[in-house]
């Protein structure tokens, strides 16, 4: 299944590759997981940070 921030695979190849220390570059995690912008790469780790689940309650709490 593809989402937003790509296909499962991609996911964590983006988390292992890219998101962790010492990680890649733009240009070399987007030639080694062809297909994903580098918006999207970003958002995979926000999204693994835990920053956008935090964001998400803090919003809540104001609602």
């Amino acid at each position: 299944m593809t989402t937003l921030v790509g296909t499962t695979e991609q996911y964590g190849q983006v988390v292992s590759n890219f998101c962790s220390t010492p990680g890649m570059s733009i240009t070399q995690a987007q030639q080694t997981i062809p297909g994903l912008s580098s918006i999207q790469l970003y958002a995979v780790c926000v999204q693994e940070s835990g920053l956008a689940e935090e964001l998400q309650q803090v919003v809540d709490r104001r609602g």
